[in-house]
């Protein structure tokens, strides 16, 4: 569960306070997923492993349409303000990539704090 405060927000689960990513994106757009669009936190998967051939990479965030993680929905990369163009399109080559092996219809580039659809 989630909940906002005037000055913090906390992720409630199991009992206990998962704590907010280290990575300042990331981290943003995993709330804009559950705050603003209204995703379920159960159903949103942060660095998840993708095989790709015999390499298995890491994508950054995916939302799924159900609570078992078997249906992608939504592969999501995340890039911080200071990459370069070359840095950005592979960025975008590699979260195509990993949708179409996860199976999921949608990809969202998130870089600085501007969605790519």
């Amino acid at each position: 569960m989630l909940r906002k405060s005037t000055s913090r927000i906390f992720i409630r689960k199991c009992g206990g306070i998962t704590p907010i990513l280290k990575n300042k994106v990331q981290s943003n757009t995993f709330l804009k997923l559950i705050l603003d669009y209204s995703y379920a936190q159960e159903r949103i998967k942060q660095f998840v492993p993708v095989t790709m051939g015999t390499a298995v990479k890491e994508a950054n965030i995916i939302v799924y349409n159900d609570d078992q993680y078997l249906s992608p929905r939504i592969v999501v990369e995340c890039k911080k303000e200071d990459i370069s163009e070359l840095e950005f399109v592979q960025a975008v080559e590699q979260v195509f990539s990993y949708a179409v092996v996860e199976g999921a219809k949608y990809v969202w580039m998130y870089y600085r704090f501007v969605m790519i659809l």
